[in-house]
């Protein structure tokens, strides 16, 4: 079984902005499995459980806010009697370029709160997870700086008008990374897509 968590933060005020991107890309693979989230208030996530190939799958989006993503993603790990290993993630980057996805075996929370938080509560960096850029333009960036936007600031705001337009493509492009990974193993997705 692989449990793959899509990292963001909780209700309608968050839904649409970029540090959300993980929960979007579970919402695609929910349709493309013509499955629906279900709330499961003690594993503090929405849940679906699907079949991809030969491989079960639970998808999960975590209920508590992105600094807590660890309480979830463990009481995920014990109900579903999974290693970390077998945890996959899928959130936001602001290193990657935008449009760009890079998938990992293992690594450092590189200054994301939600996977340091999972770290911190699994006691390992030991997980593969899926990258999704959101970095700025240059342009964007001289702008933030202009109007001195902290990183937090940025990643917990909407897309603009010219990202939105290809974040369809890459929540599709990320999901299907997901799927190639769970089919054909992570060293076949991570030589197609990094």
């Amino acid at each position: 079984m692989k449990l793959i968590v899509g990292l963001g933060n909780p209700g309608k005020k968050y839904e649409s902005t970029r540090h959300n991107i993980g929960h979007m890309v579970l919402n695609t693979l929910s349709k493309s499995l013509k499955k629906k989230f279900q709330s499961k208030i003690k594993l503090k996530s929405d849940i679906i459980k699907a079949k991809v190939g030969k491989t079960e799958i639970v998808l999960a989006k975590p209920t508590t806010y992105m600094n807590l993503s660890g309480q979830a993603v463990v009481q995920l790990m014990n109900f579903y009697k999974v290693k970390p290993t077998d945890i996959w993630l899928v959130y936001d980057d602001v290193d990657i370029e935008y449009g760009f996805i890079k998938i990992k075996p293992f690594g450092s929370a590189a200054g994301h709160n939600g996977v340091n938080s999972i770290i911190k509560s699994l006691g390992t960096t030991k997980f593969p997870r899926f990258r999704v850029g959101i970095k700025p333009s240059a342009e964007a960036a001289t702008q933030a700086r202009y109007h001195k936007l902290t990183t937090s600031s940025f990643v917990l705001r909407a897309f603009s008008p010219d990202q939105d337009r290809i974040l369809e493509g890459i929540l599709d492009q990320t999901a299907d990374a997901i799927v190639l990974a769970l089919e054909k193993g992570l060293a076949t997705a991570m030589n197609m897509y990094n």
